[in-house]
């Protein structure tokens, strides 16, 4: 999975299903020489056996949190520094993937909401590679 920030800014998602683990690649995040660009990796509960996963994608300003299905997290900074929309690319070589992206609005109490009225559909594209 790709979260493009901008057009020579992004954040990879990769899952290794053979070695069961999961790994963020920051090395693109941003352009910024100061930006850290080390990449964040751990271990996915029953990747190997199952290979399958739910993966829920939060991106908040500079805050970027990873939650699978299986219960493991992961959260870091990004600190993107081209102006862009951020655009969502899942590239899978197994099966079809499907996403949803949801805008995300201050709500009266200030917490985050949806924005029903906006929600768009993520681009979605499978790919076979043997």
């Amino acid at each position: 999975m790709i979260l493009r920030f901008s057009e020579r800014e992004c954040l990879e998602i990769l899952i290794d299903w053979d070695g069961g683990t999961i790994s963020i690649d920051r090395s693109r995040a941003s352009s910024d020489p100061r930006a850290d660009g080390r990449s964040v990796g751990f271990a996915a509960a029953g990747l190997t056996e199952t290979r399958r996963i739910g993966l829920d994608v939060f991106v908040d300003g500079s805050i970027v949190e990873l939650f699978t299905s299986a219960g493991d997290v992961a959260t870091m900074r990004v600190y993107p520094a081209e102006p862009g929309a951020m655009d969502v690319e899942v590239t899978n070589v197994d099966t079809a993937s499907t996403g949803s992206a949801w805008p995300m609005r201050a709500s009266a109490d200030g917490r985050a909401a949806p924005i029903e009225a906006e929600r768009a559909e993520a681009r979605a594209t499978a790919q076979t590679s043997r």
